[in-house]
């Protein structure tokens, strides 16, 4: 191997090296960053706070499917409470009444805790009661 090959060989792996050891400043320099809120729904999604066995996507989507009457799903939501909380929403209408499903999904710590459901639960948490979109 000549030397200048060899220079450059070892300036790539230091290369390498550099972006590997700082990539959350490179994700966020380079625009590579998922959105707090939708990271957020993400996480509300495949987390196990329903059934054991099944994501809560899943789960949410079973429960839906095996609802009597005519129920149709709307979509998730995050909405910020913090800066690393959010309180992510499934909301569904059955019977042409809004539902919803609520977790409370810390970012940072990539925690999620299903708070409930039901439209009850919109005065509690302060947020104006699930409607169709």
């Amino acid at each position: 191997m000549t030397r200048p090959t060899l220079l450059v060989f070892v300036l790539f792996i230091a290369a390498g090296y550099w972006i590997v050891q700082h990539w959350e400043d490179v994700q966020a320099v380079l625009g590579l960053e998922e959105p707090a809120a939708l990271r957020a729904v993400h996480l509300a999604k495949a987390d196990h706070s329903l059934a054991r066995h099944l994501t809560n996507e899943a789960a949410i989507g079973e429960q839906i499917d095996g609802l009597e009457g005519n129920a149709e799903a709307i979509g998730w939501h995050a909405e910020a409470k913090t800066d690393r909380v959010y309180l992510v929403t499934f909301r569904y209408t059955w019977d042409g009444d809004a539902e919803a499903y609520y977790f409370e999904v810390d970012v940072g710590a990539r925690l999620v805790r299903h708070i409930g459901a039901g439209s009850e639960l919109a005065t509690q948490y302060d947020i104006a009661t699930p409607s169709p979109r």
